[in-house]
């Protein structure tokens, strides 16, 4: 369990589950605050990127410029080995609610939030740099990444998170949601649209 929120507020704890003991252990604590961050596993190493870190008991009111700052393009890396966190390169766009996956040794963050509308936008981490790749056919939050077979899924989640601007009453102030995706897509060096359901069932 990779952070998350406790009382409207983003936390930095990490806990693993030991299935043999049928227990829970603390790791120790990221170096920032995490909610909804992505989450994958490359070469050993966990990887956690991205966040929003903005406080659920606070009214931004109309400035919403300060609830953007709060959406995170910061990374990091549990190395089991070292037993440290480990700073990765940021990421050229702020996101949460992403989804990651490793493939053939590279990871990739797909989609997202930044604060304002989901995200169609995918990069990947080359030598600690994060290059753009050939964006999703469809702005895609809160939806599955896995990779299978040599090719990375992005599967369902919702299509038009987008927070208003201005509002007139408190209601109006939190995020609107389009239609769930119905729809999910196929990675190989280009992504395609749409996956056969039957091939989609098997994810859920």
């Amino acid at each position: 369990m990779v952070g998350g929120r406790k009382s409207g507020k983003a936390l930095d704890s990490v806990e693993v589950y030991n299935p043999l003991e049928n227990s829970w252990s603390s790791l120790p604590p990221m170096s920032t605050p995490r909610s909804i961050p992505a989450v994958t596993v490359v070469n050993n190493q966990l990887y956690v990127m991205g966040s929003n870190n903005a406080d659920n008991n606070r009214d931004f009111g109309q400035h919403f410029w300060e609830i953007f700052e709060q959406y995170q393009n910061t990374a990091e890396k549990w190395d089991p080995v070292s037993r440290m966190w480990q700073p990765v390169a940021n990421m050229s766009t702020r996101r949460s609610s992403a989804g990651a996956a490793e493939l053939e040794g590279e990871l990739y963050v797909v989609g997202g939030n930044d604060g304002f509308n989901a995200l169609s936008s995918v990069e990947k981490l080359v030598n600690n740099k994060w290059e753009p790749v050939t964006s999703l056919p469809q702005a895609c939050a809160f939806h599955g990444v896995v990779q299978l077979g040599g090719k990375i899924y992005a599967i369902k989640g919702w299509s038009g998170l987008t927070r208003l601007k201005s509002a007139k009453s408190q209601k109006q102030k939190a995020c609107t949601f389009a239609p769930a995706i119905s729809t999910s897509f196929l990675f190989v060096n280009y992504w395609t649209s749409p996956v056969p359901a039957i091939l989609v069932k098997e994810f859920i």
